[in-house]
């Protein structure tokens, strides 16, 4: 088939892997000027780093590190409150398959050399960049550019984020909310804390991401290692309690330094002093959610990843759903006849439906709060509206709730489905 696919990012990039080696002929429209990415900090889960290295990733030349697991830590005394080792054996969805740390830069990058080299079995992926993506069409399969131009293909993938388009084309309304958590971003060399005697104490366990917490849990600070040990990544989450429609203008900003000191008011000292090495502006993320969609696809579309549902980072797998979509997706479209019809996509696209929603939506719901709480305790009749409770974690605690989303094999899960809808067709 020939696909296009909307967004260049994480999700758009690894769809257009999978589906490269599907046999498909795909094109990416990414509305950005080159393929440099933004952001800071990405976690792949197991469940995600067995889609790319399936793919071909090279980890150690996107100098990713690995992770070993998450410390709790009291922000304002030091003290280590638990360890949650997420790089057991026993997590992994298959054997040599581990977590990872990357650099949202490096990782896209990885992507495109991935799905535009040339391997010769397959068909590399074109990439349009300046192309902003300003409405679609199901029925005939096409999107339309800002500067007008309209491309039809067999099938169109909305992989273009929160503020997609494709959702209000699909429902007929917008429906994002600010979640009432914002987010402050910054990097630091992992040397100058290092060679500081105040903010050595921030480097405890190289292999592992550190959650600092405040006495009313209102606030956490992540710091995790970057670009094989030689950053250190951090993101300062505040709970608020507005909420509002959000828009690109709303969505990022700035603060100053003094800003984020006065939000870590009462944090250690080491804290602070490491704060007082950052640059004077930092940017803030506004974080938006909608509520689950009742439907992905229609006719020739089909939304996947954060177009189609945000989360929190609080569990860690934003990145991880956006990349079991993408292999999924390119499972289930194996084998397509040529020139599909607009019938014979829609029935593979409810296969596509029926193995993501559920799961993606719970993985919605769980990431709502932060990990060392309990979301079954608090969420667990909206979690029973999207899957059976001996299909959700055995409980709301991270030792529970991390195996729920690591052990996953997307690709099984999708050969599966597709099994099973052959056999009742036949």
């Amino acid at each position: 088939m020939d696909i296009n696919i909307v967004g260049g990012g994480s999700c758009g990039l690894t769809a257009a892997i999978g589906l490269r080696r599907a046999g498909h002929k795909v094109k990416i429209f990414e509305r950005a000027s080159t393929a440099t990415a933004f952001g800071a900090g990405v976690v792949l889960g197991q469940n995600a780093s067995l889609v790319l290295t399936e793919y071909g990733l090279d980890w150690a030349a996107a100098k990713c590190n690995q992770a070993d697991g998450i410390h709790l830590h009291h922000g304002v005394t030091m003290q280590r409150l638990s360890t949650t080792h997420t790089d057991k054996a026993e997590y992994a969805p298959r054997p040599g398959i581990t977590q990872y740390l990357a650099h949202r830069v490096d990782l896209c990058q990885a992507l495109v050399d991935l799905a535009t080299a040339s391997d010769g079995s397959s068909t590399p992926v074109e990439i349009v960049y300046n192309a902003n993506v300003t409405a679609y069409d199901a029925l005939e399969g096409s999107l339309t550019l800002a500067n007008g131009e309209v491309h039809k293909a067999d099938l169109v993938v909305a992989a273009d984020g929160v503020h997609s388009c494709a959702p209000a084309h699909l429902l007929g309304h917008e429906s994002i909310r600010h979640t009432g958590t914002s987010v402050v971003r910054w990097m630091l060399p992992t040397e100058s804390l290092q060679s500081d005697p105040e903010t050595r104490c921030l480097l405890q366990d190289p292999e592992y991401a550190t959650f600092w917490i405040s006495a009313d849990r209102q606030k956490y600070l992540i710091q995790y290692p970057l670009r094989l040990g030689t950053l250190q990544n951090f993101a300062l989450y505040i709970v608020h309690k507005e909420t509002a429609e959000l828009n690109d203008q709303t969505m990022r900003s700035t603060c100053d330094r003094e800003r984020v000191h006065k939000e870590l008011d009462g944090f250690s000292p080491a804290i602070h002093a490491m704060v007082d090495k950052t640059t004077d502006s930092i940017p803030v993320w506004r974080l938006g959610e909608r509520d689950p969609l009742p439907t992905w696809h229609k006719s020739r579309l089909v939304i996947v990843g954060d177009a189609v549902h945000p989360m929190l980072p609080n569990q860690g797998q934003g990145l991880g759903m956006v990349v079991e979509d993408a292999a999924a997706l390119a499972v289930v479209l194996q084998d397509m006849p040529p020139n599909p019809s607009a019938e014979q996509i829609e029935e593979r696209l409810s296969i596509f439906e029926k193995i993501r929603k559920p799961r993606a939506s719970v993985a919605q719901l769980l990431s709502s709060v932060p990990y060392y709480e309990d979301p079954l305790k608090t969420l667990l009749p909206q979690l029973l509206e999207h899957m059976p409770m001996n299909q959700l974690p055995a409980s709301g605690l991270p030792n529970d709730v991390r195996p729920w989303f690591y052990r996953y094999d997307v690709f099984k899960e999708a050969e599966k489905a597709v099994a099973e809808q052959q056999k009742e067709l036949s």
